[in-house]
């Protein structure tokens, strides 16, 4: 090969690195600048409905299902409060232009006055009981299988995640951890708290993201947190 035509494909390389960089570097600050400045949407509903909304502690005068509109960017703190139930509490990352969903299983007071009364009953033959400080099992994740995959769809991808039920003689709930991968690193998404149920709904949105489920007990005991699992979209 003539060393003009050697040298000539080496400059054309450099080039050619350069405006891929140019233009990578060009979606990057757009999409930061659409995460950063654009508001988001929250989207609301519980189980049942009617429960009293709070963001950031503050009442936002609506009852679940709502949509709440112009969220700044950031993390957030979502409260439910229905009366006859206990309060139910999450916090989210909401990104610039993104319609976020946050869906509640409410626990009624019923089965916690119940323990309460047991314990009332306890104190009055002075029997006391020890404290409790051991934590429950970790829950076993069952599905979607770890690095599933789904195909590219416009409608929005919703998958059922599931894991196995742990036991505690005060009661057990169950806290879901979501985090979703860009630009070569993992950021927070949200994380769900007050599970009663071995499950839960989540709407996929990015390429790869992952999930991970502990389990705590009525005494505040947290189990270990399962391992991270992954699921991918893939686009067409």
């Amino acid at each position: 090969m003539p060393r003009w035509l050697r040298i000539t494909l080496v400059l054309l390389s450099i080039l050619l690195f350069g405006i891929a960089g140019l233009i990578a570097g060009y979606f990057y600050r757009d999409y930061q600048f659409k995460k950063t400045t654009l508001s988001g949407e929250i989207k609301i509903s519980s189980t049942p409905t009617g429960a009293k909304i709070f963001l950031d502690g503050k009442n936002v005068g609506k009852l679940t299902p709502a949509t709440l509109k112009k969220i700044k960017p950031g993390k957030h703190t979502i409260k439910l409060a229905k009366q006859g139930f206990l309060e139910w509490e999450a916090m989210i990352e909401v990104l610039g232009g993104e319609k976020n969903l946050v869906e509640a299983k409410l626990v009624k007071k019923a089965a916690l006055e119940g323990k309460l009364e047991g314990g009332r009953e306890r104190e009055k033959k002075k029997a006391p009981l020890p404290p409790d400080n051991t934590p429950p099992p970790t829950p076993t994740q069952l599905s979607p299988p770890n690095g599933q995959a789904y195909p590219d769809s416009p409608e929005e991808i919703q998958t059922t995640l599931q894991w196995t039920e742990v036991t505690d003689p005060s009661g057990v709930t169950y806290s879901v951890e979501l985090e979703y991968f860009q630009f070569t690193q993992w950021h927070p998404w949200r994380t769900i708290t007050g599970l009663t149920s071995p499950s839960y709904t989540w709407t996929l949105k990015y390429e790869t993201q992952r999930w991970r489920v502990w389990a705590i007990d009525g005494a505040g005991n947290q189990s270990e947190k399962s391992p991270w699992w992954k699921a991918h979209i893939f686009p067409d």
